[in-house]
Parts: structure tokens; C-alpha cells; sequence
């Protein structure tokens, strides 16, 4: 797993008559599993606005496939007339560690007995609206047999 995989997503944004931009995430990394999560499009008032908006719909989907035990898929290159949308790297980094968990078949209650931590702090913890530290992510790796590793 690598975490560049999972911090850049594409987004369609076309300007409507309202204003408005109006958003459609890419596809195509979720092609397969289109049916687990209905919602693939928001506005914005503004382009960073729609980029904005964009970013907040991923970090939706992801939760959905989460709630599912499906695994979100990694980005595609973007295609020209795309628009970024980039995650920040503790959504990216919890992203890859569920679905590490649902390869490793692992529960949260497992992954708290796995690193010594209370299953509500685990749950608090892959919250991904919350900001976690990243000594707490790299224990949660390493209890399931894949340390977080760092490169430049």
C-alpha cells in the first residue's frame, strides 16, 4: 500500500447557468462499486469552493464503503479537464488502514486487543473527520503486521 494512491482523486466541475459549479467525482476507481454508495455529486459556489465540496464528498464515500466493510478504491490519473481533489494525509492514512483491516479480516475490537488500546478509542480514532496523530496510526499498522513506513 502506498498512501500517494489514496491522497489524489479527480473530480468533473462544469460551471451551470445558476452560478453554481456543479461536481461529479470520478468514477472510474469505483466503477465496480458504483451501488454501495448512491451520492457521486455536490456543488459549489466558486471553483475552491466546488474543489471543496469535492474533497467532503470523498471523505462521504469513503465513510459509506467503511460502514459497508467494502473496500474505497485507490485514485486514477486524473484526465485532462479534471479537477485535484486532495486528501488530507490522516484521511488517506486511515483510508488505507481500513482497508487493510477488511483484507486482514480484522475487526475494531480485534485491532484493540492487537495494540492494547480500548476499542472506543479505536473507533474514536479512525474517525475520519477527526485528526489523529500519526504515532497513534503507526501503532494500529504495526499491530496488524504492516509498519507504517516513510519516504522521501
Amino acid at each position: 500500500m502506498n498512501i500517494q494512491d489514496y491522497l489524489v482523486y479527480s473530480a468533473d466541475l462544469t460551471l451551470e447557468d445558476s452560478g453554481y459549479y456543479y461536481v461529479t467525482v470520478n468514477h472510474a476507481p469505483f466503477s465496480e462499486d458504483i451501488r454501495i454508495c448512491q451520492d457521486w455529486y455536490t456543488q459549489g459556489e466558486d471553483q475552491e469552493d466546488a474543489v471543496d465540496m469535492a474533497k467532503d464528498l470523498i471523505i462521504t464515500l469513503a465513510e459509506c464503503f467503511i460502514e459497508k466493510k467494502a473496500m474505497f478504491p485507490t485514485a486514477v490519473p486524473l484526465k485532462q479537464g479534471q479537477f485535484e481533489v486532495k486528501l488530507p494525509y490522516h484521511v488517506a492514512l486511515k483510508i488505507m488502514l481500513r482497508n487493510l483491516m477488511i483484507t486482514e479480516q480484522c475487526r475494531i475490537t480485534d485491532l484493540a486487543l492487537y495494540s492494547g488500546v480500548s476499542k472506543q478509542k479505536v473507533r474514536k480514532q479512525l474517525d475520519l473527520r477527526r485528526k489523529t496523530h500519526i504515532d497513534t496510526l503507526a501503532q494500529f499498522f504495526k499491530a496488524l503486521g504492516h509498519p507504517l513506513k516513510i519516504e522521501c
